[in-house]
């Protein structure tokens, strides 16, 4: 599968990918620092051959088309990445979203369905979110 991080961060997400049998991950951040720190840990962990880092605006630009999109964000930021999630997923690639605080669960995945999307599992812990959802394209 090509899967896409979004907001890579460390790269911990984008590594787990390759490590779990990624064809390819393609990491994007917007700060430059975290593209610096997820490019050392992807080398560290002997990644570099599979995963792609660059600094870019959530997916602006982005011509790929992916299987799986793996984004740990706030939830107002998983709000404004839905149309462009949709627009580089093949039909019924994986969006799996993180970092949303409970009482804004409602309004991101009003914001996925809207978008294409079908919510097909939630997770909770301790009041944070995580949802996995499918484009129906």
């Amino acid at each position: 599968d090509v899967v896409i991080d979004v907001g890579t961060g460390t790269g911990i997400l984008s590594i787990a990918s390759a490590l779990f049998g990624a064809r390819h991950v393609y990491a994007y951040d917007l700060d430059e620092l975290a593209v610096k720190s997820a490019t050392l840990n992807i080398q560290r962990n002997n990644q570099q051959d599979k995963i792609t880092v660059q600094q870019n605006d959530l997916l602006s630009g982005v011509q790929l088309e992916a299987d799986v999109i793996v984004a740990n964000l706030l939830a107002d930021i998983v709000i404004r990445l839905a149309g462009d999630a949709g627009r580089v997923l093949r039909k019924d690639g994986c969006l799996i979203a993180s970092g949303i605080v409970k009482n804004q669960q409602h309004e991101v995945e009003e914001k996925l369905i809207s978008s294409g999307f079908s919510i097909e599992n939630t997770l909770e812990l301790e009041g944070w979110i995580a949802i996995v959802a499918k484009f129906l394209g």
